[in-house]
Order: C-alpha cells, then structure tokens, then sequence
C-alpha cells in the first residue's frame, strides 16, 4: 500500500510539472530614442505558451544608454516602491487556439 502511494504522489508531481512547464518567447514590438539621446522607450511583446493557456502581453520598458552597454528596466510587471505589483496588459487564451 505504501508503495502505491509513493507511485501515486510521483505521478502527481511529474503531472503537476508538467502542467506548469512553459515556453516563452518575447520580441521587440517598438524602439523610440528620446531626441536628447538620454533614454530609449522600448515595448515587447512577450508570450508564454503552457500546455493549456497561452499568455501574451505588452511589456513596456524605460532604457539608459552608458557608454558601453543599454540598461533596461521593466515599466510594468514589477513592483512599485510601496512593493505593489504594476501589471502589464494580458490576454489569455486557451492553448489549442
């Protein structure tokens, strides 16, 4: 009985993974410099694909060039300095669409 149960509780969370499991991907949507050449405003369009739902959203992103590298930092999707989450827009859709 013991046995059955331990095979069982496997399965559950080999089931369970694999439900959670997801692919994403993101493309770059929009890039605007700003004409002082001090910030870039970015929008991706970033998609996750789990085996029952498929999540795209609009990604919004603030970037600072230095002299050797651009630095972003997400505008939604994150938490604001009281630790409250800023959403990004989000459609849900069933998998098999």
């Amino acid at each position: 009985m013991k046995k059955h149960l331990k095979s069982m509780a496997f399965a559950g969370v080999l089931g369970a993974t694999f439900l959670a499991s997801a692919c994403t991907s993101r493309y770059i949507v929009d890039v605007t410099d700003d004409p002082k050449g001090r910030a870039t405003a970015m929008k991706t369009y970033d998609t996750k694909n789990a085996l029952l739902f498929k999540t795209e959203k609009d990604v919004f992103w603030d970037c600072t060039q230095s002299a050797e590298k651009l630095t972003c930092e997400k505008v939604c999707d994150r938490k604001d300095e009281r630790g409250e989450k800023i959403l990004c827009p989000t459609i849900r859709k069933p998998g098999w669409q």
